[in-house]
């Protein structure tokens, strides 16, 4: 029973370990909007744990940091820009119209770089 629960142990605290590892990962960025959704995730599964408490932190930082609730909210703009139907040419312009003025307003952000990458296919030019 011993030996069961030491391995046991051993792997929950390994598995924590690297945890923690992917939680100081995801909080460095960029793409904070998918950081915040594991962060979340990993704050409920392993709550109690040392790796949930990380993960609250985390978050409890993104909620204090502006530069990262400006990402969060451009992250959230562009996802609803990019549930617009693209199937006819129209709304396709429209949308690379959307695309360039949501670039000037949240320039230099993460989301901003794949805005722009996105308007660069909807106009054909890669990306």
């Amino acid at each position: 029973m011993r030996s069961a629960y030491e391995a046991q142990k051993t792997e929950l605290q390994k598995r924590g370990e690297r945890q923690a590892a992917r939680i100081t990962e995801l909080g460095k960025g960029p793409d904070f909007d998918s950081a915040e959704a594991a962060l979340a995730k990993i704050a409920k599964e392993w709550k109690g744990l040392p790796a949930g408490d990380q993960a609250a932190q985390e978050l409890a930082r993104f909620g204090k940091d502006a530069a990262i609730q400006r990402e969060l909210t451009a992250s959230k703009a562009l996802a609803k820009l990019e549930k617009t139907d693209t199937s006819k040419a129209a709304q396709k312009r429209k949308l690379a119209e959307d695309l360039q003025k949501f670039s000037k307003k949240y320039a230099g952000t993460y989301a901003c770089k794949r805005a722009d990458m996105l308007r660069a296919s909807l106009l054909g030019h890669g990306g």
